[in-house]
């Protein structure tokens, strides 16, 4: 089975080591994190396969995330983490490239 290698655009610490720590032990998943300021000057260097970006955490503001999800997608497919309480905000990304999203509350195997 191929390990798939994300980018994870998390910008709550706690959040970001958690899923760095737990993806991996999952044996499916290699992961690359850095926060929505670290995204927006430039997409980090690697070879991924995703970039899944938390927009209930990202602190950049609504159009940045628009912005951050239009230019990324270009390179690699991007997934949204997020709340269906939320979903309005999200649209715009959605609109820009995002093939989708998962609930924030999903189990880790959901990705």
């Amino acid at each position: 089975m191929k390990r798939l290698s994300i980018l994870l655009v998390e910008d709550s610490a706690l959040f970001r080591s958690a899923l760095t720590n737990i993806l991996p032990a999952r044996g499916r998943f290699t992961v690359a994190s850095c926060c929505s300021n670290s995204l927006l000057k430039r997409l980090p260097r690697g070879n991924y396969d995703v970039a899944v970006i938390d927009a209930v955490t990202w602190t950049a503001g609504q159009q940045r995330l628009v912005e951050a999800v239009d230019r990324t997608a270009k390179i690699l497919p991007v997934i949204l983490l997020g709340r269906e309480d939320q979903m309005n905000r999200y649209l715009g990304a959605l609109r820009a490239g995002a093939l989708g999203f998962v609930k924030q509350t999903a189990p880790p195997g959901t990705l």
